[in-house]
Formats: C-alpha cells, sequence, structure tokens
C-alpha cells in the first residue's frame, strides 16, 4: 500500500513510486450556503502496474466513505496522458448547493484496480458559513453603531 501526503501542491512520495499518487491543495476552504463549489484532486499513474484507477473524493470516516449522491454531487474526471505510460486523472467534485451541513473533513483518494495499491491525500477542511448569520452579524453591528 503506497500512501503519498501533499505538502501545498507538492506531492511527497517514496522513492520507489511506480504506481499511484493523489496530489491537491492542503489549503482550508470556506464558502457560504446556497452557493456552488468545486474541489479537484490530481491522480497521477502508470497504467501498466495500476490498470485504471478508482479515484474520487470521500469523507474520512471509519473508511473512506465515497461521496456519490448525485443529488447534491457532480463527480467528473479529465485524464490525460502525462508521457509514455504515466497518465494523470483530475477528478473534480462539485458541491450543487453548499449547506452548513458540509462542513467537513474532505479527502481524495486512489485505488489501483489491478494491484490494490492505494493512495489517499490529506484531509482538507471544508468550512460552509450560513448566509443569513453573516448578514445578521452585519445588522447587529449596525444597531449598536447607531445606538452610540
Amino acid at each position: 500500500c503506497l500512501l503519498t501526503f501533499p505538502l501545498n501542491d507538492v506531492s511527497v512520495f517514496a522513492p520507489d513510486f511506480t504506481l499511484v499518487q493523489v496530489i491537491y491543495s492542503r489549503n482550508p476552504v470556506r464558502s457560504t450556503a446556497g452557493q456552488t463549489l468545486t474541489l479537484k484532486c490530481t491522480v497521477k499513474y502508470t497504467k501498466e502496474q495500476c490498470g485504471s484507477p478508482l479515484a474520487s473524493w470521500c469523507l474520512p470516516k471509519e473508511h473512506c466513505q465515497l461521496l456519490a449522491d448525485s443529488d447534491r454531487y457532480l463527480i467528473y474526471t479529465n485524464e490525460t496522458e502525462i508521457e509514455t505510460g504515466f497518465r494523470q486523472r483530475d477528478v473534480f467534485i462539485t458541491f450543487k448547493q453548499l449547506s452548513v451541513n458540509d462542513t467537513e473533513f474532505y479527502n481524495c483518494m486512489a485505488k489501483c484496480l489491478k494491484t490494490g495499491a492505494s493512495a489517499v491525500g490529506h484531509r482538507i477542511n471544508l468550512t460552509i458559513t450560513d448566509f443569513m448569520s453573516k448578514w445578521k452579524g452585519l445588522v447587529d453591528q449596525c444597531i449598536l453603531f447607531s445606538i452610540f
């Protein structure tokens, strides 16, 4: 089992890397309820040794719980050959309409179907704030300033 843990947008992997790696930003993500949001993960692998990997976003629970609710998420991929024998698959997840319940840690994972080798990226923190609570805070500040 090969695990890769990116540092910022750079992946760190063992010198004998030959199968699969997962790369994405480690920066926390903040957004507002009601908006859409897209996260991107890049999976690099060798076609010969890995075959076609399963790659997706998941919740890091006891096991990596795949996100597959088509009413809430749109998951799509774009794949290219980056050099002979090596491929890159970009895995995107779009949250169709964010809610505060989407505040969670997320991971991107990849598993080679041919060998079972896998890679899981670090946890990324997604924080969603309620639009109305932001406005309420501003209104409260305006009332406070008008009193004084």
